[in-house]
């Protein structure tokens, strides 16, 4: 009994041939190599990595850093109520007191202004209570727990990062610490800071959860292409968005996503 032959194309078994010189392959797969992953819908999988930004989101610093702020602009002779500075949380330093400078008609330089900023806020520090937002050590530890490294990427200096840092006793929690200020070359709302971040961690960004307060820092962590979650500062009333790819009420929320 003679067999019968089915013929089916070599693709349809899955199989491809080339037809090309091994170079062209090569090149190709160099080329398919070099393109940049596509933009998760939803949380990574596996998890490598979350990327927090730090005022506001995970310690309640946004009030000092205002206050720090009227601070420097009364030296310089100007009264300013607090919020005329809360229009600018999540602005990276330079370009907030370009800003004020331009507007108040300011002698210093904006780094210089920074500076003073910073002075400012080291001296509220040791004169007012600093508190971690609710659901902050609860996260910080179950992450630990699952062994996913944590990273801080904010746009405050790096001073006043590790001030905080160090008054909320949680510097230990993070492999990395990524200032908008000093760190990279443009701070928020560029991507710059979330690229940052993960890169120290040894990872993509695109595998990593980034956890934002404010507009600025929301788009930036978009940009780097992190899957985004955004808790808006407490007391603004429903911001509208900025790209996050979910808005949540606290970090108790998130945990529970992340569980």
């Amino acid at each position: 009994m003679n067999a019968t032959v089915i013929e089916r194309p070599l693709q349809s078994w899955g199989l491809h041939l080339w037809t090309g010189t091994s170079r062209q392959k090569e090149e190709n797969t160099h080329a398919r190599m070099r393109k940049p992953p596509k933009q998760r819908k939803g949380l990574p999988t596996p998890l490598r990595g979350v990327l927090f930004d730090l005022d506001g989101t995970l310690v309640d610093s946004e009030p000092l850093h205002h206050e720090s702020a009227v601070i420097v602009l009364a030296t310089h002779g100007h009264q300013v109520p607090v919020r005329s500075i809360a229009k600018f949380i999540g602005w990276s330093e330079i370009p907030f007191w370009t800003d004020l400078r331009q507007k108040y008609s300011l002698h210093p330089t904006p780094e210089q202004l920074a500076e003073e900023r910073t002075e400012a806020f080291g001296v509220l520090l040791h004169e007012r209570s600093l508190e971690l937002l609710p659901g902050a050590i609860k996260i910080l530890d179950a992450l630990r727990q699952r062994g996913i490294p944590c990273a801080i990427a904010s746009a405050s200096p790096r001073a006043q990062i590790e001030h905080s840092l160090k008054v909320c006793e949680i510097a230990n929690y993070f492999k990395a610490t990524v200032s908008g200020h000093e760190d990279v070359e443009r701070g928020k709302p560029h991507p710059d800071v979330f690229i940052e971040a993960a890169k120290q961690l040894g990872v993509s960004p695109l595998e990593c959860l980034a956890v934002e307060d404010s507009a600025n820092g929301t788009a930036a962590a978009v940009a780097a292409g992190s899957f985004t979650i955004r808790i808006p500062t407490p007391g603004e009333p429903s911001p509208p968005s900025s790209g996050e790819h979910l808005r949540l009420k606290n970090l108790i929320e998130v945990e529970a996503l992340l569980l």
